[in-house]
């Protein structure tokens, strides 16, 4: 399973245990805690290798450009598919972790009323 995937799986047990209040807030608190620890960390390992690939590209579109060598155009066309598809999966991976923080909140305003 995805990362993407456990974070939805995650959000929808967290929202459903807040609306049941079926589980003890606060060790819900910690739980949801110790997984955005996990999930933020995914989320910055994604943006490195992201940022690597980018940067990978660029140098060599830089040495295509620069040398004429057009047999390096495959690669380049390679990195930037490559390229896309981070920039997606990491657009997916921040947008998850920025929805788990709103069940964050509501996690701490359910601790507040208790």
């Amino acid at each position: 399973m995805g990362m993407v995937r456990s974070m939805e799986l995650h959000g929808k047990f967290i929202t459903s245990c807040i609306e049941k209040q079926d589980c003890g807030v606060y060790n819900l608190f910690l739980y949801h805690q110790t997984r955005m620890h996990d999930f933020q960390h995914e989320r910055l390992i994604h943006l490195l290798v992201t940022m690597l690939v980018i940067t990978a590209t660029l140098v060599v579109l830089g040495i295509t450009i620069a040398t004429h060598e057009l047999i390096l155009l495959p690669v380049v066309i390679l990195l930037l598919v490559l390229c896309l598809a981070y920039l997606i999966h990491y657009r997916n991976l921040e947008n998850g972790v920025q929805s788990l923080y709103t069940i964050s909140e509501k996690l701490g305003q359910e601790i507040n009323r208790e």
